[in-house]
């Protein structure tokens, strides 16, 4: 019966309805944000140490034509310890965010939200399961409901349209 199901809304998805297309739109929406939810509820849980900035800062890409078509992205690079074994670093968080020039701010506060310890240092998560990942910035709870809200809010809502 499902598998019926399943095939029914394929094939109204090849002919282009909507019925079928937010069908597969959500079931995708679905178990790729819930894929994401389950790893980004599982960094929130890694262990912190600390850890040494060695570079942070806006970069930019450089075009020929105005500063409006730049792209900017975050540089970051860090050294930290585990467990005997030094490592070096170079992701801010979870997620890549590349702006245009005019949202450069964006980039300078989350770079601002960096734990900084009193004696200068900063705090590292790593995966410890693999020492070698790690972010400076771990999930926040209001991203990771956004995450959730992403993955299960079309789906709800195509089961409200179509079968409520």
């Amino acid at each position: 019966m499902i598998f019926n199901y399943f095939s029914d809304m394929w094939h109204l998805a090849l002919q282009g309805n909507l019925h079928g297309i937010f069908f597969y739109g959500s079931l995708y929406l679905l178990l790729v944000g819930s894929y994401s939810g389950v790893y980004r509820m599982k960094i929130r849980r890694w262990p912190s140490t600390k850890g040494h900035l060695i570079n942070s800062n806006v970069k930019g890409g450089f075009v020929d034509r105005g500063t409006s078509d730049q792209s900017f992205t975050v540089d970051v690079l860090y050294e930290y310890t585990v467990s005997g074994t030094k490592y070096k670093g170079n992701r801010l968080s979870d997620v890549i965010i590349i702006v245009s020039y005019n949202l450069r701010f964006v980039l300078k506060k989350r770079l601002a939200s960096i734990i900084k310890n009193d004696d200068g240092s900063v705090v590292v998560f790593y995966n410890p399961k693999n020492p070698k990942k790690s972010f400076l910035i771990k999930p926040s709870f209001l991203s990771l409901t956004f995450t959730w809200a992403l993955a299960i809010l079309p789906s709800f809502y195509y089961w409200m349209e179509y079968h409520g």
